[in-house]
């Protein structure tokens, strides 16, 4: 399967991209926010495996999500299931298909290790743009400095 985007920018320029979907992804949980502002504001507060996880209830906006690495162009790809989001967490979080990241977060070296890489991915402060497929919504961190 080929996701594809175009996506405006500022309103200056036209991007178009295709993505491959990944054989390998791994599930997350993903608490949207800000690690240092208690998970407010926007981003990415906290990933959690499934197993960490458990039966713990998180009080956060959170929703599972399919981590994906795509070496070749150095990105890091991140597909959200509509089911799995409210229409205020889309609102709030993929605004414009954007997604808003106001604090660098570190992926946790074991999703890194599952994906198949040693290499550590800083998910860096900026706006990612964001494809929406007939079922998911897919944040490509492709900025320099997500590494």
């Amino acid at each position: 399967m080929i996701y594809s985007n175009q996506a405006t920018l500022s309103g200056r320029c036209l991007i178009t991209r295709q993505y491959n979907a990944h054989e390998r992804e791994i599930t997350t949980e993903i608490i949207f926010g800000t690690p240092g502002k208690n998970c407010e504001g926007h981003g990415i507060c906290r990933m959690l495996s499934m197993s960490i996880l458990g039966d713990k209830k998180i009080m956060c906006p959170h929703a599972t999500g399919y981590l994906a690495l795509d070496l070749a162009e150095n990105t890091l790809l991140l597909r959200m299931p509509k089911i799995h989001l409210t229409s205020q967490m889309v609102a709030r979080h993929f605004y414009k298909r954007l997604f808003k990241v106001t604090e660098s977060y570190r992926v946790p070296a074991r999703f890194t290790r599952a994906l198949g890489t040693q290499q550590k991915y800083t998910i860096r402060e900026g706006v990612y743009a964001v494809m929406e497929t007939r079922t998911d919504w897919i944040v490509v961190f492709d900025q320099p400095g997500v590494l």
